[in-house]
């Protein structure tokens, strides 16, 4: 009972849980990096995903810059739920982002050649990287000099 006491005076001090995995939040996020979103005060790292390494280009783009222009363009103006899977640090997760419409942010990456598979991503994740790079897309696209 004590427990529930000191409970409620902490949520009515204004003190909030730390959010649990799993636990979707939904908004309009802004890009922080090539694979990381912000919305609502947390950050968001899409989970499967590597950003270019800097320096790489993408045909005749650095692959970060396309990487985040693109980002930028997919999540702009658009209501976007992040699951989080698992928290990193203090209002940092590692999770899975989709779009209204259902588009997963970090196949999407993948779909372009804008980022590189994880080892353990899942199967869809591969499938549209290794569809990238047959395509020549993004990473895999060829400078044309």
């Amino acid at each position: 009972m004590k427990a529930r006491a000191a409970l409620a005076i902490l949520l009515l001090a204004g003190f909030t849980l730390p959010a649990s995995a799993d636990e979707p939040a939904s908004g309009t996020a802004t890009m922080r990096d090539a694979v990381t979103v912000a919305m609502g005060g947390a950050r968001y790292r899409l989970q499967g995903i590597d950003p270019p390494k800097d320096g790489v280009a993408c045909g005749e783009r650095p692959c970060l810059d396309a990487a985040m222009d693109e980002l930028t363009r997919v999540i702009s103006g658009q209501r976007i739920t992040c699951t989080k899977r698992q928290r990193l640090g203090h209002g940092f997760f590692l999770s899975t982002c989709k779009l209204a419409d259902g588009t997963d942010v970090g196949k999407h990456l993948l779909e372009q050649g804008l980022a590189t598979v994880e080892t353990d991503a899942s199967a869809a994740y591969r499938t549209a990287a290794e569809e990238a790079q047959a395509a020549s897309k993004g990473l895999w696209a060829k400078a044309t000099n």
